[in-house]
């Protein structure tokens, strides 16, 4: 019987290793291929003759052959899964000893893991929203399964087998580090840092199922938002760090999701949800029809007036105070609006796409990057030009910088559309939290009280007005739109506001303000377009009792 160097043949290019496999045959397994391999194991398909079927082989490293601890994990493998008979569990049959050395024989699952899925499928999160969601709940199912008997201990997207590339059809592998429920607060160590729970990395006497849970909360943190929670691990987090929530970098998630999946991802193993049943059950409740209702809300730009939000008459404060020593802020001016309506959110690749395929005009430049041409980020690098062509195209205009912070303040006098508070993550996308812009509506919490969303961070927006920084100071109280739509200080400058998602955080307050030339088309720099009132006679009126303002302007430092 010949016998096999798997660390040779490992070492070997894929045909190479092929070839030597094929040559390789034991008194019952035959045409071995590599399927994967991990810290410990090597796993190969192989032919069982006798009964005449194909299985998969778990085969420890021949460095990791003689540790007791590890042949007693696959021991204890065969044993757990003869007691969890479930189609979402991996089934083994039998031991391994043979000459290619030590391991399990398993059902062969012929697919890819959730691991490989997740790459092939990257910037799609909300594309596959209703997938992905169902995939969590069937997750959550076949660990409540494992748990009548064990904690697996090492729950991750590498250990999910997906038959045939199915998200529907997840299985659940590699038991090896299960222990019943008596046993696992006495173990050792062990798992992989970055999905286990603190309490199962330090070791701690009361580690118990809960641990599952918090890892299966960091699986579904990954499916939904393509990152990690805890990119170095629980065990390394302080006590108040807290991830952002799941919906700030995905529109889809529900505020009900976001709190499930926050309560699984508690630090302290009390707060969270203390059964997969539980997780279940919640999880039944929540809907999942929100993708089709976003999509079907930016579908294109074809009727963009009716979805804006009507930004009634009024006066307002513009300029900064105290907290900016900007001198193109001041000095404060307070001024008289016309009532307009805005996007309520800034123009999507897709919206953009479709003005493209309509007129013939040439796509954003950046579609070719996967980090800016999700459907539903914003559209950047378009130049003013480009942004006024489109605004013209859906029978709008780009705001002037007046129209843009009165109705970034909602008529207010907060520092940011939401208050006074400096950004969070939940906020805004600002300050390099992400390394791009973000879907549109992704913070839901900075939403202003006119219902605007995204006027801070994400992306600068691109206004009417040529740049001027002197031009507050040829302001009156009482002036009527003003706008800087003549000359200019400099040529050729065009103003923008908002704070893009690299900018400093407090660029992203409603009162800063922003230029670039208007052939610039930068990565972070994007519009939203306003439109003229249905009814002047009714504007009118609204301008009219708006105005009725307090005369104090004065301890407002208004000049």
């Amino acid at each position: 019987m010949a016998c096999l160097d798997l660390t040779k043949v490992m070492e070997l290019s894929g045909d190479c290793a092929k070839a030597e496999l094929a040559a390789f045959a034991d008194s019952r397994y035959t045409d071995w291929r590599p399927l994967g391999e991990g810290g410990t194991a090597l796993v190969f398909r192989a032919r069982d003759r006798r009964l005449a079927c194909d299985v998969a082989i778990k085969v420890l490293k021949p460095s990791y052959a003689e540790y007791p601890r590890l042949l007693d994990g696959l021991r204890r493998e065969i044993l757990i899964s003869r007691g969890l008979r479930h189609e979402g569990i991996a089934a083994i049959h039998d031991f391994y000893d043979g000459p290619a050395g030590v391991g399990v024989v398993m059902d062969l699952v012929d697919g890819i893991t959730l691991k490989d899925w997740l790459k092939q499928h990257r910037g799609e999160r909300l594309t596959h929203f209703d997938e992905r969601l169902g995939l969590f709940k069937r997750l959550v199912e076949i660990l409540g399964v494992a748990h009548r008997d064990v904690v697996h201990r090492d729950l991750k997207p590498g250990n999910v087998m997906l038959i045939g590339g199915d998200v529907a059809r997840p299985v659940i592998m590699d038991f090896g580090l299960s222990l019943p429920h008596s046993e696992v607060g006495q173990a050792l160590r062990e798992g992989t840092a970055r999905y286990a729970a603190p309490e199962q990395w330090r070791g701690d006497a009361d580690v118990d199922l809960r641990a599952d849970l918090f890892s299966m909360g960091v699986m579904a943190y990954e499916l939904f938002t393509e990152r990690l929670p805890f990119p170095r691990g629980a065990a390394q987090a302080g006590e108040s760090e807290i991830p952002a929530a799941p919906g700030t970098f995905n529109v889809a998630v529900t505020p009900a999701l976001d709190r499930l999946i926050g309560q699984m991802l508690a630090l302290r193993a009390d707060d969270r949800p203390t059964t997969a049943s539980l997780v279940g059950s919640l999880l039944a409740d929540i809907r999942t029809d929100s993708v089709s209702e976003v999509l079907a809300d930016r579908r294109d730009g074809s009727d963009r007036r009716s979805m804006a939000v009507k930004i009634p008459a009024g006066s307002f404060v513009i300029g900064s105070g105290p907290e900016s020593d900007n001198s193109a802020e001041k000095p404060r001016r307070r001024l008289t609006m016309s009532g307009f309506f805005l996007d309520r959110l800034p123009v999507t690749n897709g919206e953009y796409q479709a003005y493209c395929d309509a007129t013939g005009m040439p796509p954003a430049p950046f579609m070719d990057d996967a980090r800016f041409n999700a459907a539903l980020q914003p559209v950047v690098g378009v130049t003013h030009a480009d942004a006024v062509a489109y605004a013209n195209w859906v029978g709008g205009f780009l705001p002037t910088e007046a129209q843009w912070e009165y109705a970034a303040r909602a008529g207010g006098k907060a520092v940011y559309p939401w208050g006074d508070a400096p950004p969070t993550p939940l906020l805004a996308n600002i300050g390099r939290t992400n390394d791009a812009p973000v879907p549109v509506g992704s913070c839901v919490a900075g939403r202003n009280a006119w219902g605007l969303e995204d006027m801070s961070g994400n992306v600068w927006e691109w206004c009417a007005d040529a740049w001027n920084p002197s031009f507050y100071a040829s302001l009156g109280n009482g002036d009527v739109d003003p706008a800087s739509l003549g000359a200019a200080s400099v040529e050729k400058e065009f103003t923008l506001r908002g704070g893009g998602f690299d900018a400093f955080p407090s660029m992203g307050r409603s009162a800063a303000r922003f230029h670039a030339r208007e052939e610039v088309r930068g990565v972070s720099i994007g519009f939203r377009v306003a439109y003229s009132a249905a009814d002047p006679s009714s504007e009118a009126r609204e301008r009219e009792s708006g105005d009725a303002k307090d005369a104090g302007d004065e301890a407002n430092g208004v000049a």
